[in-house]
């Protein structure tokens, strides 16, 4: 059974956690602005040889992350709610 990009975006939310890493991550999330759009484009491009490396479902609920404002803003609260 493949997870959805919800449970995928909850459990980088849950390790960028517990690397106290949440404010880094949602401030270079926050930054990046118009520039996630290109980012997720960069990432469609190289899919091909990152699928060797990574789950093709990772791959793509990054870009998606990335590419939809809305996602990169909900992905950013989930990171600043209540610690783990």
């Amino acid at each position: 059974m493949q997870k959805t990009q919800s449970q995928i975006w909850q459990e980088w939310a849950g390790v960028i956690k517990s690397r106290r890493l949440q404010n880094l991550v949602a401030v270079l999330l926050e930054a990046g602005g118009p520039l996630n759009t290109i980012a997720a484009q960069l990432v469609h491009i190289t899919q091909p040889v990152m699928k060797g490396f990574i789950d093709r479902s990772q791959i793509s609920a990054f870009a998606d992350l990335l590419e939809e404002q809305a996602h990169t803003q909900n992905f950013i609260q989930s990171l600043r709610e209540n610690d783990q």
